[in-house]
């Protein structure tokens, strides 16, 4: 689960409290995603509709087992390239610790 802040106030995103979704297969989803993610780009993520899932969000995509598949290597993906990203990052940090030691 995961709050998105407006204005310094937590809120959560009421879709996921939606009955007809299945909470199991919507933990498993969001276990995916990388928790370093923004609480909005998980949102976004959730609710937008992708042309893999046959014009349906992930969110959607729980309650179909094909789709949801699909979904869960979407989510593994954007797990792996926030991977990456962290790495460079690290690296780019690493670079500029050494330029600023060398002045």
């Amino acid at each position: 689960m995961f709050a998105v802040v407006v204005d310094q106030k937590r809120y959560f995103p009421a879709v996921l409290a939606d009955n007809s979704l299945d909470q199991r297969r919507l933990g498993k989803l969001l276990r995916r995603l990388p928790s370093a993610m923004p609480p909005m780009s998980k949102y976004l993520f959730l609710g937008g509709r992708r042309g893999s899932l046959a014009d349906k969000s992930p969110l959607q995509a729980t309650r179909r087992g094909k789709r949801y598949r699909v979904a869960l290597r979407l989510a593994e993906s954007i797990a792996s390239e926030y991977g990456h990203i962290e790495e460079r990052l690290k690296s780019v940090e690493v670079a500029v610790k050494v330029d600023i030691d060398d002045l």
